[in-house]
């Protein structure tokens, strides 16, 4: 599966996968950058979950979305 990208500017972006270790899926969420090869890089800045809490994250952030626009309202 290819990963998500989402641009943060010219040189950083988050990178939203699905890999597998030890035989069980795991969803990784990490900072990129681009190096002077011209490759991006991945940085320690992130997060690595089971697949199986990605229902607990999708609702978290449906929650924080909806917080937001309440606040933005």
């Amino acid at each position: 599966m290819d990963p998500i990208i989402i641009s943060k500017n010219d040189n950083e972006r988050v990178q939203v996968s699905v890999s597998e270790f030890q035989g069980m899926p795991r969803l990784d969420i990490r900072t990129y950058f681009m190096a002077d090869d011209g490759e991006w890089h991945a940085t320690k800045k992130g997060v690595n979950l089971s697949a199986y809490q990605l229902p607990e994250l999708v609702s978290a952030l449906n929650t924080l979305e909806a917080r937001y626009l309440d606040e933005a309202a």
